[in-house]
């Protein structure tokens, strides 16, 4: 490939496009070149969008984003408009790895073809760099459907990802969710709190959950027992997530060998709502009712404590898990992109498997 100059390393670099008859000028310019004030509306706008479309509280995120600009440790690049800054996207690199953290525009009807620009930059800067073997991205303020042509063009993987949520102030969910558990796993599985004792079987059964797992196909942390251990690292003790919630964290035993079957991670997200970033069933232990046992312990908790919504997120090629967290009262409330190139990859047709 082509490597580009300075004008992908840094400066500014024009566009003129149009909207429904209007010439639109704006321009690309390095975030590190931009005033982190300047960029303070922004940051409040998408709190306000992580709040009203995906039930999170984004105030500690905006809060670190703020000190890295304030410190210049983000990467990335900002989309300029009459004056203005309209958008911006950041990465971080992790060796050969590249991950595009953030992408948001200002709503407007321009929004899109902003979105593009910043892409089509970043992308540039990425693909170009001999450096960077692979590219993982995961967008949750666009559809899968507004930004896959653009990804394709550069030759990147797509995924559907769901944002899915269940009430727990309707009086029928408890019902439901305990309908759900199975005579064997009562007998057979043992459920207790999640304890750091746990973290390194933890980190082994995740491992080899996602081995052919579409999910390790998006994120490669997912493809090595170092980086299930880092990923689980970030969630447990750094709020990676949100605030983890021990108490309402759960791991299965297997009574009649001992082996942790399944583990199941909570964590507040804002303050009447939780999320579960991690729901996994040990291979030989799948379909044995683990992960809807977990999933009600959870639950039932969790509404003990006050909670009034839990939110997860899915890919819609587990079908498996989908399913379960249907029966269990789970809708999708937003459907995203997460998307993925590889430098010289190999054919990715192998079989994937399902984690619960």
């Amino acid at each position: 490939m082509r490597r580009l100059g300075c004008d992908i390393l840094g400066g500014v670099r024009p566009y003129r496009s149009s909207t429904k008859g209007r010439v639109v000028e704006s321009e690309i310019v390095n975030i590190l070149d931009v005033e982190p004030a300047a960029l303070r509306p922004l940051l409040e706008a998408e709190s306000r969008a992580w709040e009203t479309e995906l039930h999170w509280d984004y105030s500690a995120s905006s809060r670190l984003i703020s000190t890295w600009l304030e410190e210049r440790r983000l990467s990335g690049y900002t989309l300029r408009s009459d004056g203005k800054i309209r958008g911006f996207c950041f990465y971080f690199l992790e060796g050969p790895r590249a991950h595009i953290a953030d992408l948001f525009i200002e709503p407007n009807q321009a929004e899109l073809m902003y979105a593009k620009q910043l892409l089509d930059r970043v992308l540039r800067h990425l693909l170009t760099s001999p450096q960077t073997h692979r590219v993982e991205a995961q967008l949750p303020h666009f559809s899968f459907e507004s930004l896959a042509p653009w990804f394709r063009i550069h030759c990147f993987e797509g995924y559907i990802r769901e944002f899915m949520a269940v009430p727990l102030s309707t009086s029928n969910t408890a019902e439901s969710i305990a309908s759900e558990t199975s005579s064997r796993s009562k007998g057979d599985f043992e459920i207790a709190p999640w304890e750091r004792c746990h973290d390194r079987q933890a980190a082994e059964l995740l491992y080899h959950a996602y081995h052919h797992h579409v999910d390790a196909a998006i994120n490669e942390q997912y493809a090595s027992l170092a980086g299930v251990s880092r990923l689980l690292e970030n969630v447990v003790y750094h709020h990676g997530c949100g605030e983890f919630l021990g108490q309402a964290s759960f791991v299965a035993f297997h009574r009649p060998t001992r082996k942790l079957a399944g583990i199941l991670g909570a964590t507040r997200v804002r303050r009447e709502t939780a999320h579960l970033p991690q729901i996994a069933v040990g291979v030989e232990f799948q379909g044995a009712g683990v992960g809807t046992a977990l999933l009600r312990r959870g639950l039932n908790h969790l509404q003990c404590q006050g909670f009034r919504e839990v939110s997860l997120t899915a890919t819609s090629l587990n079908h498996g898990a989908i399913r379960l967290y249907q029966r269990l009262g789970f809708r999708t409330f937003r459907a995203f992109g997460a998307f993925v190139w590889q430098r010289h990859s190999k054919d990715s047709s192998s079989t994937l498997t399902n984690a619960m």
